[in-house]
């Protein structure tokens, strides 16, 4: 899928719409405090493009860098997600991914049998467990 970019007249109305500030909220809830400078903004998807977010003005909002940084991290981990969750329902699987260990059935068959010749060296004396004797 193409990522699709805002339309020059959508960015225009977004950044009319943020009234000189940045929309993008901080981890605390807060909206972020920095002030609009040219060439230090990025106009974002709400609900990224790659989940299906349209190229629209009410999915688009203006974010300072470390706020777009920090916002993109987080779709990352969400659209890898979708796209996992999206392969398993699919029955999709990665051809070089190691099988996981004790996933595999067992081989069919008898099961080992003991060596059948004889030991080649003889066996230690046998020791008591308890020991005769007084204790004082």
């Amino acid at each position: 899928m193409a990522r699709t970019n805002f339309p020059k007249k959508v960015q225009r109305e977004a950044i009319t719409r943020a009234a000189g500030r940045f929309e993008g909220l901080l981890p605390t809830g807060e909206r972020c405090p920095c002030r609009l400078q040219v060439g230090r903004f990025q106009v974002d998807h709400v609900v990224p493009d790659a989940l299906g977010g349209p190229s629209i003005l009410s999915n688009a909002q203006v974010l300072c860098t470390d706020c777009h940084d920090r916002k993109t991290q987080n779709d990352r981990k969400r659209i890898d997600k979708a796209k996992r969750q999206s392969d398993a329902h699919h029955g999709i699987r990665d051809p070089h991914a190691r099988p996981i260990a004790g996933g595999q059935p067992l081989p069919s068959g008898r099961p080992a049998q003991r060596a059948t010749a004889p030991l080649s060296k003889p066996l230690p004396p046998r020791r008591s467990l308890y020991v005769s004797g007084s204790r004082q």
